[in-house]
C-alpha cells in the first residue's frame, strides 16, 4: 500500500494525562521493615493525546496534545495529518466515537477531496442528518480520505492492529522482494538457521522449505530478508565438501596426503576440476589435523558423499597402516588384589559364544562376488535388500511378475510347481544359493511357487542394482553367465515352453554362455 501512495494510520486517544506530585517524601526500609511510600500527591495539568501510528513506517506521526479532546480537536489532528501528503490517499482506523462521525469531520473530507455536493443539514437531512449518515459518507471507498470503524470499547486495539498490520506489511514488502529480486526461486537449495532444504512456494507473506527430514518449514518473508540465507543454487548446484581427519604423530604425512586423495578419486561424485586438495590445519592434542577438500556437482547430496568418502578413508587408511588415533587416559586402582579376587569370585559360567556368519561374509563365498573389496562389498550391501521369510511363508506365487535376484543367505526355499491337479516339487535352494535369475533376465512370470521349507532370509537385488553392479564390474557379467550354465537342468526344464514364447533360439541350444551373456547386455544396455 505505501508503494501505491496510500497511508494506513491507526488514530486513537489518550485523556487524563497527568503528572503527579508526592506530597511528602518516602520513609526509608528500616530493619523487618520496606519502604513506604508516600500516597497523597498534587495533580499538575490534565492533557489528552490524539496519536497516528503509521503501519507500513511502523512509527508514530503527528501526535496532537492539548487540553482537551473535542470534536473540533480531533478535525484539527486529521487536518493536520493529511497536510503531510496533500495529494496522497489517507486510510484512519477509528473506533466509533461520535467525534470520529462529527460534521466538522464531513465538512473536512468533503473539501479535501474536492466533492461540491449539498452536505444537508445536522439533524435535519442529507449527509449530516445523523452519525450513520455521515460514518457512511466518511467510510465510502470512493473517498481520498476515508474512515475504517472498529467496534467500540476498542480504542486500545487500534495501537493493537497498528502492530499486527506492520508486521503483516512487512511481510508482504519483503515477499514482494524476493519475488521481485529473484535472488530466491522455488526449487532452490537453501540453508537457513541451521535448515537445509528446497524452496517449495514463495507467497506474499512466508515462504516454505522442504527439509530433507520430510517436514515443511514455513518461514515469515522479513526473516529471509533480514537474515543470512545461504543459497546452494544461486549459480549452480557446485559446492566443496570439507573432511576433518586426524591422524598418529609418527605417520608419514606424504603417504597420508597421497590416501586421502586416492580416496576423493575413487568417489565418482567427485569433481576433477577443481582438484581435490588435503590441507596440514594443525598439532591437535592427541593427532595431525587434516582436511580433505573436495568439489562435488550436486552439493545437496554432500551427507551420502560424506558418508562414502568417510568409508572409503577408513579402508584406505587401514590398508596403508596409517592409525587413526583417539584420546586415552591412565587409570590408577587401589587395592588391586582384592578387586581381582572379588572380579574372579563374580564371574558367572559362560557357554561357549558360536561365531556369527555377516552378511560380508555371506556375500564374499558367493562366486560372483568373491573378487569385491570391502568398499565395493558396501555399495552391494547398500543397493540390496534382506527379506525374511518365516515357515510355509510363500516368496512368490507361480505367474506372478518379481525382479529380484535372489540369495538365499539361511533356511532353505522350495521351488513348487503347482496346477489344480498336480504340485510337485521341483528344485531345493540352500544356504549360498540363487534363484530368479531367470524371470530377471527373460522377464517373465515365475514358473513354480517359491516357498520357505523353515525360517529363511535373503537378500535381494533389484533390477536397477543389479543394472549398476553390472556397470561398475563387467567381469561380473561373465562370472554371472558361468554360474547360470551350471542351472542347465533348470533351463532344459522350461526349454521347449521358453522356445513357444519365442524367448530363446537355436543360438542358445549351441552356446548357452554367449546367449546368456548376450541377453544380459540387451536387458541393461551393457555396451
Amino acid at each position: 500500500m505505501l508503494e501505491q501512495g496510500i497511508h494506513l494510520i491507526s488514530t486513537d486517544e489518550m485523556t487524563g494525562i497527568q503528572a503527579l506530585e508526592r506530597l511528602f517524601p518516602n520513609k526509608r526500609i528500616k530493619p523487618k521493615q520496606v519502604e513506604k511510600i508516600e500516597f497523597e500527591y498534587e495533580r499538575h495539568g490534565t492533557l489528552s493525546l490524539i496519536a497516528n501510528w503509521d503501519v507500513a513506517r511502523g512509527k508514530v506521526v503527528s501526535p496532537s496534545i492539548g487540553p482537551t479532546r473535542t470534536e473540533q480537536d480531533f478535525s484539527e489532528h486529521i487536518q493536520r495529518t493529511i497536510k503531510i501528503d496533500e495529494k496522497a490517499e489517507w486510510i484512519f482506523i477509528v473506533d466509533k466515537l461520535n467525534t470520529h462521525k462529527s460534521e466538522s469531520l464531513v465538512k473536512l473530507v468533503a473539501e479535501s477531496c474536492g466533492i461540491t455536493i449539498d452536505l444537508g443539514r445536522k439533524g435535519k437531512e442529507g449527509i449530516l442528518q445523523s452519525m450513520e449518515s455521515r460514518a457512511d459518507f466518511l467510510s465510502d471507498e470512493s473517498h481520498r480520505i476515508r474512515f475504517v470503524y472498529i467496534p467500540k470499547h476498542t480504542s486500545g486495539l487500534g495501537v493493537g492492529i497498528g502492530f499486527g498490520l506492520q508486521e503483516i506489511t512487512r511481510n508482504l514488502v519483503s515477499g514482494l522482494t524476493l519475488l521481485g529480486e529473484s535472488k530466491l526461486k522455488v526449487g532452490d537449495l537453501i540453508e537457513f538457521q541451521g535448515h537445509l532444504g528446497y524452496i517449495q512456494e514463495i507467497s506474499l507473506r512466508s515462504t516454505v522449505i522442504k527439509t530433507f527430514e520430510g517436514s515443511q518449514l514455513v518461514i515469515p518473508n522479513t526473516d529471509l530478508t533480514s537474515q543470512p540465507v545461504e543459497n546452494w543454487n544461486y549459480e549452480n548446484c557446485q559446492g566443496r565438501i570439507e573432511i576433518s581427519i586426524g591422524v598418529a604423530y609418527n605417520s608419514d604425512l606424504l603417504l597420508v596426503t597421497e590416501l586421502l586423495l586416492e580416496a576423493a578419486f575413487l568417489e565418482q561424485e567427485v569433481l576433477p576440476n577443481p582438484s581435490p586438495k588435503v590441507v596440514f590445519v594443525e598439532y591437535g592434542d592427541n593427532a595431525l589435523i587434516f582436511e580433505l577438500w573436495v568439489w562435488v556437482a550436486n552439493i545437496e547430496n554432500r551427507k551420502f558423499i560424506k558418508s562414502s568418502l568417510n568409508f572409503i578413508i577408513e579402508y584406505k587408511f587401514r590398508q596403508g597402516g596409517i592409525s587413526i588415533p583417539f584420546p586415552q587416559r591412565e587409570l590408577w586402582v587401589k587395592n588391586v588384589e582384592s578387586l581381582q579376587l572379588n572380579t574372579l569370585q563374580n564371574i558367572p559360567d559362560k557357554s561357549p559364544i558360536s561365531h556369527h556368519i555377516t552378511l560380508k561374509d555371506s556375500l564374499k563365498s558367493f562366486p560372483c562376488f568373491q573378487h569385491l573389496d570391502e568398499l565395493e562389498l558396501r555399495k552391494l550391501i547398500e543397493a540390496g535388500s534382506r527379506r525374511h521369510l518365516k515357515k510355509d511363508e510363500i516368496f512368490i506365487n507361480r505367474g506372478e511378475y518379481d525382479s529380484h535376484f535372489c540369495i538365499v543367505l539361511l533356511g532353505q526355499i522350495q521351488a513348487i510347481y503347482e496346477t489344480k491337479k498336480v504340485s510337485r516339487l521341483l528344485f531345493t535352494f540352500n544356504q549360498g544359493d540363487y534363484f530368479g535369475e531367470l524371470p530377471l533376465l527373460l522377464e517373465i512370470p515365475y514358473p513354480t511357487t517359491m516357498s520357505a521349507s523353515e525360517d529363511t532370509q535373503l537378500f535381494l537385488l533389484g533390477k536397477t542394482c543389479f543394472q549398476n553392479l553390472l556397470d561398475q564390474y563387467p567381469y561380473l557379467e561373465k562370472e554371472i553367465a558361468t554360474e547360470l550354465v551350471k542351472r542347465q537342468e533348470a533351463l532344459e526344464e522350461h526349454q521347449n515352453s521358453l522356445k513357444e514364447m519365442g524367448l530363446i533360439d537355436d543360438e542358445y541350444l549351441k552356446n548357452p554362455v554367449v546367449w546368456i551373456r548376450k541377453r544380459l547386455s540387451q536387458i541393461f544396455n551393457l555396451s
